[in-house]
């Protein structure tokens, strides 16, 4: 099956996530045990979502620190298609980065309104650039886990300052605090916490 068939397959199931407010992983395994009339996901959209599910908080962080809004004022579909499309540039060596931006637009301009591709355009191109995108010791930490994640989405350790770019003319992140990432966490669990946000941050 094309990889632009998987895509599309894969972006189905991060938008049913996002929508249902569910974790990324769960919704995946449910519907490969019950597909209904679907056909089964294609290998490559599943390695999508599950690329997307592992470094969620990462690909979250990279477009909250090149777009100019956050993601949780995006459409879903904008702000899923954006995830596909980080997932293939930052963590994908099989698909070049121009095909992967190529690929986001295309998705867009199927799914979205006609001014989005540029927007997608904008702010894939910019992680592009960016010479920092590539995160060193990025594991399965960085995981999706459902809502209790997800409402701190806009917490998250992107707040490094990057040259100013088409896509982050407007973007308050800049003078957004940094705050940890894991309040759910308390005595030393909560330090190291802090300590490895901190380190990430500088």
């Amino acid at each position: 099956m094309a990889r632009s068939t998987a895509r599309r397959r894969a972006l189905t199931t991060l938008y049913e996530a996002d929508v249902k407010d569910a974790d990324i992983l769960d919704l995946l395994a449910t519907r490969e045990q019950t597909p209904g009339t679907q056909e089964p996901l294609p290998d490559y959209a599943r390695q999508i979502v599950t690329g997307v599910a592992d470094h969620y908080k990462r690909i979250n962080g990279l477009l909250n620190r090149h777009a100019s809004r956050r993601i949780s004022r995006m459409h879903i579909i904008d702000r899923n298609i954006l995830r596909i499309g980080v997932w293939e540039i930052i963590y994908n060596d099989e698909v070049p980065g121009k095909v992967a931006i190529d690929e986001a637009m295309q998705l867009a301009k199927k799914y979205s309104d006609e001014n989005v591709p540029g927007f997608i355009h904008a702010v894939l191109s910019a992680i592009g650039d960016d010479p920092d995108a590539v995160p060193e010791g990025d594991d399965e930490s960085q995981r999706s886990m459902g809502p209790a994640w997800k409402k701190h989405q806009d917490d998250l350790p992107e707040q490094k300052k990057a040259s100013a770019s088409p896509a982050l003319v407007g973007s308050s992140m800049m003078t957004t605090p940094v705050r940890c990432v894991c309040p759910q966490l308390s005595g030393r669990a909560r330090t190291l916490c802090v300590r490895r946000h901190h380190r990430r941050v500088r």
